[in-house]
């Protein structure tokens, strides 16, 4: 298997004209060029920008969400209500899907954001007739389907309770919600027939639920299976939710599917190397609490050093070892590190580099974790 990203350096994450000495390590830096970029590729391989309802919890940053309405995209996808809360307060007449099941507490938060900001189209996840009658006013309904992942849902083979439900939302029903993000393994051939063969199924529900107003399916690893199914492409009621596509990580890189699309790495972490424990091991400042570990190691990949091998992180440390004495960078070298996983990356992020053809600025907004109540986030419109 080829090694990702080889070709890019750390040159795109670093600020020009100020001295690197004075930003402290580790730290999240996203160049805004190559989410300008991405984003384009990705709207010109779906086709039409309404086709693609993005997932926000890998971005987590209202100027990164900027630039997705710049490009023309009007329907968003996300997990917490304080990334519903910081898209509206930039998007007062967006429409959203808070694709996660909400309690009680929840459930008032978005009951409220509803009604401060009604123009907004907002909706959420149902898989029970109590569920509806737990949404506030104002907000919609996406029944949701079980498509095999075993994450929540009604399983895609009881038609029957699917159907009881859809019946139950009555003018509160908005569509069907069908992630497909288990399907990463095996060839890209197995991995587009299994995705089809879902595709197949949710449109006969589809049909027998009398037609939806709109079909949400698929993240990165399956959204160009579900553009090349010929039920679905060309429908204007059909979007794909992908959300990492934005930044662009390792994993995705690996699917040849993805890798043909030409995105590249728009966020790294920036570390320093800060010891040398062995003669082949480089130790830089950024661990678990900065780069997400949960996808095992290597945890990530560090541009300019493709023989580098990062090892198992702890809290505050990451120790990387490389195939020769003479490759290890001194102390003091600044490492810009792509993650393998870049969504739960961001989440880690209280402040953000975004770096704009070397011009730095900070954003420190950033969408990250959960609250408990809206109306104790600082500086929050709610």
């Amino acid at each position: 298997m080829s090694l990702p990203f080889v070709e890019f350096t750390s040159e795109r994450f670093l600020p020009m004209g100020r001295e690197l000495s004075d930003l402290s390590t580790p730290h999240l830096a996203v160049s805004l060029p190559t989410v300008r970029s991405n984003v384009t590729r990705v709207i010109e391989a779906i086709g039409d920008p309404s086709c693609w309802r993005p997932h926000l919890k890998t971005t987590k940053l209202p100027e990164l969400w900027s630039v997705m309405l710049e490009a023309g995209l009007e329907r968003f996808k996300c997990s917490t209500t304080l990334e519903l809360a910081r898209l509206l307060e930039i998007a007062p007449d967006v429409d959203c899907l808070l694709a996660h099941h909400l309690d009680e507490a929840g459930m008032r938060m978005l009951g409220a954001l509803a009604g401060n900001y009604p123009a907004a189209r907002l909706s959420t996840l149902v898989e029970s007739p109590e569920d509806i009658e737990r949404l506030p006013q104002g907000v919609g309904a996406f029944v949701d389907v079980n498509s095999g992942m075993n994450r929540t849902g009604i399983d895609y083979r009881n038609q029957d309770r699917i159907l009881e439900v859809v019946h139950a939302c009555a003018n509160r029903w908005r569509g069907l919600h069908f992630y497909d993000g288990h399907i990463r393994s095996g060839s890209e051939t197995a991995r587009r027939d299994k995705a089809h063969a879902g595709y197949d199924l949710l449109l006969k529900l589809d049909a027998l639920a009398g037609g939806s107003e709109e079909l949400i399916t698929s993240g990165t690893p399956t959204f160009l299976h579900a553009m090349s199914h010929a039920g679905l492409v060309g429908t204007m009621r059909h979007a794909v939710s992908p959300g990492t596509v934005v930044l662009h990580d390792v994993i995705s890189q690996r699917l040849p599917e993805v890798a043909r699309l030409g995105l590249e790495p728009a966020a790294a972490v920036v570390a320093t190397v800060v010891s040398h424990p062995s003669e082949q091991i480089a130790t830089v400042n950024a661990g678990s609490k900065a780069i997400a570990a949960e996808v095992g190691d290597p945890c990530c990949m560090v541009l300019e050093h493709p023989e580098a091998i990062p090892l198992r992180p702890s809290e505050e440390h990451l120790p990387i070892r490389f195939r020769s004495q003479a490759k290890i960078p001194p102390r003091g070298t600044t490492l810009a590190m792509v993650p393998e996983h870049v969504c739960p990356t961001v989440n880690l992020a209280r402040t953000v580099l975004l770096v704009d053809d070397g011009i730095t600025r900070m954003a420190d907004n950033v969408a990250a974790g959960h609250t408990p109540a809206l109306d104790q986030v600082p500086d929050l419109q709610y």
